[in-house]
């Protein structure tokens, strides 16, 4: 995907690129809670069990709420430098992602959009299936 469809994230990027976020910031959306100096997530008092690539698309995510990010789009923001790694490991992130933050029956706040990609929606659906329209 050419890198003018990608919307920079000072957060995400810092993440991705050094691992040492800027001190204090916290990104939030709903009551999901992300501390990027610690790098811990929480979804109301409960604390996610996320790798570094969930919680990479987690922060994405937080900072584009609502809007449908493709899988060429996250792949090639997650993994710039990596041509070889394919859409099914973005499925497979999200899987992941979906797991930790539902994990006690809430909610699901991750959109797919078949054959499209996936959004964090304010939505109290089911956060599967759905059209890009």
């Amino acid at each position: 995907m050419p890198r003018w469809d990608r919307e920079p994230s000072p957060q995400l990027d810092s993440l991705t690129r050094t691992g040492r976020p800027n001190a204090d910031e916290v990104v939030t959306f709903r009551d999901l809670r992300v501390d990027l100096a610690r790098l811990l997530a929480w979804r109301g008092t409960r604390r996610l069990k996320l790798n570094p690539t969930a919680l990479r698309i987690l922060v994405y995510f937080i900072e584009r709420p609502g809007r449908v990010h493709t899988r060429d789009l996250l792949l090639d923001i997650l993994w710039p430098d990596k041509p070889e790694i394919g859409a099914r490991t973005v499925d497979v992130n999200i899987r992941h992602l979906r797991r930790a933050l539902n994990s006690d029956g809430e909610p699901d706040l991750i959109r797919t959009v078949y054959g499209f990609g996936y959004a964090l929606d304010d939505d109290h659906g089911t956060g599967r299936g759905g059209t890009p329209f």
